[in-house]
């Protein structure tokens, strides 16, 4: 058995959601603190004004989300992720960070990086997360403008990044294209190399959900990635699946957050992911316990739409109940975008001779794996 110390941390989750999910235990969990940002990014699936959040509920207090991380740390919960909106535009960021870290949680925290100072890396370096991720939406400020509509947002961004490594805090990038920053790829990279990090790129847009606005049909990259692309890591279009992906497996065949993880919004909807909330519960008023037992009871009632149970290229199918929702309304609904990439997928394996590709990859409630969405 491999000892503890030298799993990586994508390891680690691995082999804890697999247990959790056997056993039906909230192992991992994001907390969505705002649905504010400082950007306004065009193919956000989240982002709110303040003005229709306050149209649609309000922010939880520091106080409510230590409270909703002891009760999901005493049900089983061993790591939380931080994110928004952007997370760092809460005033009280750092009371909630600091006190789930004291509880002996595994801290993970997700953010565009543009307001990262000297107060902040302080603390981080302080009190390091388990695992942070920032996007980099291009390699210029005239990118940033055209795409998250901030005329300064890259130099902002850099300037963070650059802190934090001086600090020896260390952290990961992502990269979500767009047909207005594709062409930024290679630059993009190409930092990611300077600041000795990784970089994990993805296609994945989807349609806003929970009360945002966005048109991400406008925005997608008109590209299907297949299997071994150095740049894919999940699309709508999937083009990865289980090998042996039968009806009978469920809808969640490909979910690695199925009985293991949850998503809770900041106005206290608890469900499996970001993109759905057909199967909510309230936490907040029913307490986490009864909550998260109230969620596992929807979810398995959940089934594969007849249609895709008797489809021939199930195999090749990447159905992911969360993505189907935000496209379509409905978990249990087919969605044509993993349509046409089971029929793409399905081609390039007759043509290869190659078997179905899988790739479970799940981090910190963000899912670039086959059948998932991208939660950022």
């Amino acid at each position: 058995m491999t000892a503890l110390a030298d799993m990586s941390w994508h390891d680690f989750q691995r082999a804890v959601r697999a247990q959790a999910r056997e056993l039906g235990i909230p192992a991992f969990g994001t907390f969505e603190l705002t649905p504010l940002c400082n950007f306004n990014c065009k193919m956000c699936y989240v982002h709110l004004t303040p003005e229709r959040m306050h149209e649609l509920g309000r922010l939880r207090t520091a106080e409510e989300w230590l409270d909703m991380a002891r009760q999901a740390r005493d049900a089983g919960m061993v790591g939380v992720t931080l994110t928004g909106g952007e997370v760092l535009t809460r005033p009280d960021f750092e009371e909630i960070y600091t006190g789930i870290v004291e509880m002996g949680l595994f801290v993970s925290v997700l953010s565009n990086g543009s307001l990262i100072d000297e107060r902040i890396v302080d603390l981080f370096r302080r009190m390091p997360p388990s695992f942070m991720r920032f996007t980099l939406y291009g390699a210029s400020n005239e990118t940033y403008e055209r795409l998250c509509g901030t005329s300064d947002g890259f130099d902002r961004v850099m300037r963070g990044l650059r802190l934090l490594k001086e600090a020896g805090v260390s952290y990961n990038l992502s990269m979500t294209e767009t047909n207005l920053n594709v062409g930024d790829f290679d630059e993009v990279e190409r930092i990611a190399r300077e600041l000795g990090t990784s970089l994990i790129a993805t296609g994945t847009l989807v349609g806003a959900v929970r009360g945002a606005t966005n048109d991400v049909r406008d925005l997608r990259v008109d590209q299907v990635r297949l299997p071994g692309d150095r740049r894919s890591s999940g699309t709508p279009a999937q083009t990865s699946a289980t090998p042996s992906r039968k009806a009978e497996d469920g809808p969640f065949a490909t979910c690695g957050s199925y009985r293991s993880s949850f998503w809770l919004d900041w106005n206290g909807d608890m469900d499996l992911c970001s993109f759905m909330s057909s199967c909510k519960v309230r936490p907040f008023e029913d307490g986490f316990a009864v909550a998260w037992k109230n969620l596992l009871e929807k979810l398995e009632l959940l089934r594969l739409p007849a249609s895709c149970s008797s489809c021939g290229l199930l195999r090749y199918c990447s159905f992911c109940p969360g993505i189907v929702e935000a496209e379509t309304g409905s978990p249990e609904r087919k969605a044509d975008v993993l349509c046409e990439s089971a029929r793409i997928l399905g081609r390039w394996c007759e043509k290869s001779e190659k078997g179905v590709v899988g790739d479970d990859h799940q981090e910190e409630g963000v899912c670039f794996a086959p059948g998932e969405g991208l939660c950022d």
